[in-house]
């Protein structure tokens, strides 16, 4: 071979070699970007693809997701195309890893892993049974919007068949206690634990936890006490009477909220007594509810200690504590947590109070200093309560992403349908369109009619299609 021919070989083996090396290291970390190292801009690209194709099976697709009723018409089928839809939303959430948090792959952070566990645990069904939580333990406070809470959980228990821990009869098991009496529930197949709790009874987790799993999400929500106060004052002197707060009303007609807050012994059942006894309705009524310790109980209260303890634990149970007066913010939250879609969180208000400007009911209350203090004072246990969960709820929310975008969308969804159920046409439907927050979906007059039902009614809605179900059983088995 001429040294010409030598030359020009050794030139084209080079070049060859230096090519291959070059394919050879795109193996390597740190001359490429494997996909679990993707930026969250690059995912949003990759996943906006994959939704595209989701969003378009969708709008072909459109079905209600309740169930037939035999107690009130017009409700649909399940959603036919649930499962077409989590093997999209599993196959986009298997390509993101969880350090990154673009639209389609929000999640609470800092929430414990219970719901993960919760998920795994269940025998989940269609719609979304791949990812959402159906298990839940909600502490329904008093005069805390806990009423639209509950709705929202009963409708969402509805559309899937699922077992609501439920008394006989009325809307509530014990909201003077944590003892449950088993033949006062509905009746319900032994060793079978229930999915959902949302009526009042003093929260107690032990003893709750004998008709829930512990994977069951535990969520609880609370209100600015002295808002929750003279709501709850409002409430039990005009829709629900009490006798000691129709007493005081008696005494203070003008006004009824200077005259609590100025003369509240004039509204409890000790009359001797500046503060309340435990279990007012009107007084440290929250922390009551969540389970606070009723022995000594006006002692435990000004307790720093006890009162520590007992924030940390509820701390430790909860995997959140919602506020009332960020509604919509809670909602986005418990969305995300639960891992539902924006038609399972949507709502009307419920059991909230309507005022009649000349009502005495309309007046603001009036407060000073003096006044504001003997009030923190006598509620001491409540705002404990509200300071140790506000900041704790706010700083999850910082914490978000997308959290502005999303609310933000929520609530122009909320507005729609809100527009939509109260002066639509009975017999058409609102569709609500595809975005990345949300699948499309459909709203319908019974839709509407079960997010504008009042808690009794609702209630036993779930309680026949309940009983129905386990008609077989001919006595309580829990």
């Amino acid at each position: 071979m001429s040294k010409r021919a030598c030359l020009g070989f050794l030139a084209v083996f080079s070049v060859s070699i230096f090519w291959f090396s070059l394919v050879l290291n795109t193996n390597r970390p740190e001359l490429w970007t494997p996909p679990g190292r993707l930026l969250a801009s690059e995912y949003k690209d990759l996943i906006a693809k994959e939704n595209n194709q989701l969003q378009q099976t969708q709008s072909n697709k459109v079905t209600a997701v309740h169930p037939p009723s035999e107690r009130l018409p017009g409700l649909g089928d399940k959603n036919a195309i649930a499962k077409e839809s989590n093997k999209l939303q599993q196959k986009q959430l298997d390509r993101v890893p969880a350090q990154h948090s673009p639209p389609e792959r929000l999640h609470l952070q800092n929430i414990k892993d219970v719901s993960v566990k919760g998920m795994k645990q269940s025998k989940l069904k269609s719609p979304n049974h791949v990812s959402e939580i159906r298990q839940v333990v909600f502490a329904k406070v008093h005069k805390a919007a806990s009423s639209t809470v509950q709705n929202i959980l009963l409708r969402f228990a509805l559309a899937r068949d699922l077992d609501v821990f439920l008394p006989i009869e009325g809307p509530i098991i014990n909201d003077m206690g944590a003892t449950i009496q088993p033949e006062q529930m509905i009746r319900h197949p032994k060793g079978k634990l229930f999915d959902i709790l949302c009526s009042h009874v003093v929260y107690n987790r032990q003893i709750l936890g004998q008709y829930f799993p512990d994977s069951a999400v535990r969520v609880a929500i609370i209100r600015e006490p002295m808002q929750q106060v003279l709501s709850a004052l409002h409430y039990y002197a005009t829709v629900f009477p009490r006798k000691t707060i129709l007493a005081g009303i008696e005494k203070h007609q003008k006004n009824p909220f200077d005259g609590y807050l100025q003369h509240p012994e004039d509204f409890y059942q000790r009359p001797d007594r500046i503060c309340a006894e435990p279990g007012s309705y009107i007084s440290n009524r929250m922390s009551f509810d969540l389970g606070f310790p009723t022995h000594h109980f006006l002692a435990s209260k000004e307790n720093d200690t006890k009162i520590e303890l007992f924030l940390n634990k509820l701390n430790q149970e909860f995997e959140i504590v919602l506020i009332s007066d960020y509604f919509d913010e809670s909602m986005v939250l418990l969305k995300r947590l639960l891992r539902w879609t924006i038609k399972d969180i949507v709502y009307l208000k419920v059991n909230a109070a309507e005022l009649d400007r000349n009502s005495i009911w309309s007046q603001k209350p009036t407060l000073n200093s003096q006044i504001a203090k003997a009030f923190r004072s006598c509620n001491k246990l409540d705002y404990a309560l509200y300071d140790f969960f506000l900041p704790i709820f706010l700083d999850k929310i910082k914490q978000q992403s997308y959290f502005k975008e999303e609310l933000l969308y929520f609530k122009k969804v909320k507005g729609d349908i809100g527009a939509f159920c109260l002066n639509g046409n009975l017999n058409e439907t609102l569709e609500i369109s595809a975005s990345k927050w949300s699948a499309g979906f459909t709203i319908s007059a019974w839709d509407c009619q079960l997010m504008s039902t009042e808690e009794i009614e609702m209630v036993e809605i779930v309680r026949s299609r309940q009983l129905k179900r386990y008609k077989d059983l001919k006595k309580s088995m829990i």
